[in-house]
């Protein structure tokens, strides 16, 4: 074996052997096999032009931020701010009705002091025990129906009277439409009486309560649709006292109600979108899901402790002061017995069980707000790093006045 010197002596400086050429080395990716090419030594190798190689120097500061702004987006309750900017952005679906978009603020957005936390009672799902608490044991000035009771839904100007042993209501009506309306013309939204609005008619009270100055903070416990429908058929089977109150129901097992047409059908999305009669979209589900993602603070009956807490941190019920501590342990004891399939004072979902031909029928017939429900699930997971470190937030504003 001669060296290279040696074969350079041999032949001449000017004929650099086939051994001294350059090996390149190739990897072909659809096989990973490796091939070869020869370059001559003397042959200079060939660079990208300089506007090439300084356009590419460039763009390395851009993806090193896409880069990091995709890594901090998968973060778990974590948004980036190109994300955020992209979801701030974010053209509504054309179902989603306009007064909501003008006239609730958007969730996470800076507080006003002339916004109210409105509350979206779905029924069934631990509404009445939200509205309670927040009289008995935060000692909120309530906007519901119990203000308007014993005659002082028919006074001519708004006032907050004392009801249960000390209660504070204002003398409305926000749960049916004309008490919503009279509520609106009374000027409700602009009177600063109401620390929190409670109603199931969520665009009606947008309409008459709220306006652009003055709008709703929403907020709302979801409970899945199968368990929330059955305990609406087992209490109006047997509440006299309701104007749905059923007769009917009275005399029926929920396995023949669940073939009856009288099966509530997808309550929430329709309520959500105003469309109470006819046949539900896609664009009709979208459309809920925009409204819960951008103007819903999400509570979940499953999770009732939680949900209670991150209400308080958000608004600033109760949340400072002598007596808080008190209070706190008044919301513990009012929300025991809250959450599970068999909250909300009854235990009648056990008659049926997931999987069995009643269950499919009543998921069936609520498939639109099955998917909100599970919707619903994931913004609660999200929102955790909403409240986490905002401490009453709103309340902070208001206490400003």
């Amino acid at each position: 074996h001669r060296t290279d010197a040696e074969v350079l002596a041999v032949l001449g400086a000017d004929a650099p052997p086939p051994s001294l050429r350059e090996r390149i080395v190739d990897v072909d990716d659809s096989t990973s096999a490796e091939t070869t090419r020869t370059r001559p030594m003397n042959q200079p190798r060939r660079r990208a032009p300089v506007a090439v190689r300084r356009a590419l120097v460039g763009l390395l500061p851009l993806a090193a931020f896409l880069a990091v702004s995709s890594l901090s987006s998968l973060l778990p309750g974590r948004t980036s701010s190109f994300e955020s900017r992209r979801l701030s952005r974010e053209a509504p679906p054309a179902a989603v009705p306009r007064v909501l978009l003008k006239r609730l603020a958007n969730l996470g957005s800076p507080p006003s002091a002339d916004d109210i936390p409105v509350f979206w009672h779905v029924l069934k799902s631990g509404g009445t025990t939200v509205h309670d608490l927040s009289a008995v044991c935060l000692g909120l000035s309530v906007a519901s129906e119990v203000g308007a009771l014993e005659g002082h839904g028919d006074e001519k100007t708004l006032a907050v009277v004392e009801v249960n042993e000390g209660q504070r209501h204002v003398n409305v009506d926000t749960t049916v439409l004309p008490g919503i309306v009279r509520a609106g013309e009374l000027g409700l939204g602009s009177s600063g009486l109401a620390d929190v609005v409670f109603t199931p008619l969520l665009i009606d009270t947008a309409e008459h309560v709220f306006d652009r100055k003055h709008r709703g903070m929403m907020f709302a416990l979801i409970r899945h649709p199968v368990y929330r429908v059955i305990s609406q058929f087992y209490y109006l089977s047997r509440a006299t006292w309701e104007p749905t109150y059923n007769p009917l129901y009275a005399n029926m097992t929920v396995q023949e109600w669940a073939q009856t047409p009288y099966v509530e059908s997808n309550w929430m999305v329709r309520s959500l979108v105003g469309k109470m009669e006819a046949p539900l979209t896609k664009d009709d589900i979208e459309a809920a899901k925009y409204i819960l993602r951008k103007k819903c603070l999400v509570g979940l009956l499953d999770e009732m402790d939680e949900s209670v807490m991150r209400f308080r941190k958000y608004f600033g019920f109760g949340t400072q002061g002598a007596g808080s501590r008190d209070q706190a342990e008044c919301v513990r004891n009012m929300t025991i017995g809250e959450g599970g399939k068999g909250s909300n004072h009854n235990t009648y979902s056990s008659a049926i069980e997931p999987g069995d031909d009643t269950w499919k029928t009543l998921k069936r017939k609520n498939n639109a707000d099955m998917h909100l429900y599970q919707y619903a699930k994931v913004l609660f997971e999200e929102q955790r790093s909403l409240v986490e470190g905002k401490l009453n937030v709103v309340g902070a504003v208001k206490s400003q006045q």
